[in-house]
């Protein structure tokens, strides 16, 4: 009861002063602003279920989208163990 009083303070601290105010906010905008730095970049990005590379082609509120061979990869913020940029990005 109390972990949903906490929530739902937090949601309207959020919402008067956006997710970066102290004390509060979202830990993906964080996440989010460090891989923003590798957009249109290619990467190799370990996950908890390997590795994968290709060209960084959005990062969402949640998740790093890559495109790998053709296909569109979508990674959520907590599988990534860690990024890196390849050489050849732009």
């Amino acid at each position: 009861m109390l972990n949903n009083i906490f929530r739902l303070v937090e949601g309207i601290l959020d919402s008067i002063f956006g997710p970066s105010f102290p004390g509060g906010g979202d830990e993906n905008e964080a996440i989010r602003r460090r891989l923003l730095r590798y957009l249109n970049q290619n990467v190799v990005v370990e996950t908890v279920s390997g590795e994968v590379s290709g060209r960084v082609t959005a990062v969402g509120a949640d998740y790093l989208e890559l495109q790998s061979v053709g296909e569109i990869i979508l990674i959520p913020f907590d599988s990534i163990i860690y990024v890196d940029a390849l050489g050849g990005g732009s």
